[in-house]
């Protein structure tokens, strides 16, 4: 297989490389793309070279993948594994006749569906439970806040989980249009830089120090630097670094910063200068953070230059620096 996937051509997406990869080193049984029809000859020809199956899981006259004009591959090593996550994907879609319906079912066939995809147990448990308190109308409805609020302190995160720029999965039922509005803002503020594919791995860690999900990046990375460095050294370049987190498309990060605990476990830190992705963050806002040079978070309260900056939630500090899960 080495030999081979050094002489395939690889793009970062359709599929990403970080399924890809995972598929090929063991640690995710299939993987799922959706891609244009002109577009699958390069998913049959990459499956060519690489020993690797796949599957077509919709009917050509059924849905869409996300209702565009698209068809849907899983991927994978052994054919069972398809068949398999081929089942449960059409189970998300519709119930069999005569099979159990209803909340449970749904519960079950998503967590089978996540399973099938390599994602750890922990992971999808944790991913499921926010999202049904996001659909019933949670007050707090930001996975990034959540997952770092499970997070155990200990340091620099590690960057290889860094998930602030993955919204495929986080775009809301509930409020559908105006958050692909806002998610089309975003991704249009930061065009070239192919946020939804920048990713060592494709699922949400339960907590940013999830050992499995750590392992299996690690991997994931170890692979990427060997047969696609260019896009390992992106994948390092775009993730460790420091962000300063308000929401899902409100964020800001740094170039460089240091931080240190001040009087009553204030914390200070000096920052460099703004960096890609961009956020909808307002202009005013970011100005300010420059000017500044850092900040503080005070009780939960954003201090910038000296002044309180009203926030309906307490900001985030999360420093994607850490280089835990690499091997060197």
């Amino acid at each position: 297989m080495k030999t081979e996937l050094a002489k395939v051509p690889l793009r970062p997406q359709d599929p990403h490389l970080c399924d890809l990869f995972g598929v090929l080193a063991g640690v995710k049984p299939v993987l799922y793309t959706d891609v244009l029809p002109s577009e699958e000859v390069y998913i049959r020809d990459l499956c060519r070279a690489l020993g690797l199956r796949w599957l077509k899981p919709e009917r050509p006259s059924g849905k869409h993948f996300h209702f565009q004009k698209k068809a849907m591959f899983l991927v994978g090593r052994r054919a069972g594994d398809l068949a398999a996550a081929a089942r449960c994907w059409r189970g998300l879609l519709a119930p069999p006749a005569g099979g159990p319906r209803g909340p449970s079912a749904s519960l079950r066939n998503n967590f089978d569906w996540g399973c099938w995809l390599g994602y750890p147990e922990c992971c999808v448990r944790a991913y499921l439970r926010w999202r049904d308190e996001r659909d019933a109308g949670a007050a707090s409805a930001d996975l990034v806040r959540a997952t770092a609020e499970a997070t155990p302190a200990g340091g620099p995160l590690p960057f290889l989980l860094n998930d602030v720029f993955n919204h495929f999965s986080l775009l809301s039922t509930a409020a559908r249009a105006q958050d692909k509005r806002r998610y089309e803002r975003f991704i249009a503020l930061n065009r070239g830089l192919m946020l939804p594919s920048l990713n060592a791995v494709s699922w949400h860690p339960c907590t940013y120090r999830c050992e499995e999900s750590l392992y299996k990046a690690g991997v994931v990375y170890g692979l990427m630097r060997r047969y696609a460095p260019d896009w390992a050294r992106r994948i390092r370049e775009g993730l460790a670094r420091p962000v300063l987190h308000f929401g899902k498309y409100e964020f800001a990060v740094f170039e460089d910063a240091r931080s240190r605990r001040g009087p009553a476990g204030a914390l200070r830190v000096r920052a460099g200068k703004l960096r890609a992705p961009r956020s909808l963050l307002s202009p005013g806002l970011r100005t300010r953070l420059t000017r500044a040079g850092g900040f503080e978070l005070r009780a939960g309260a954003l201090v910038v230059g000296g002044k309180a900056v009203a926030r309906p939630e307490p900001p985030l500090w999360l420093d994607f620096r850490g280089t835990q899960g690499c091997v060197a």
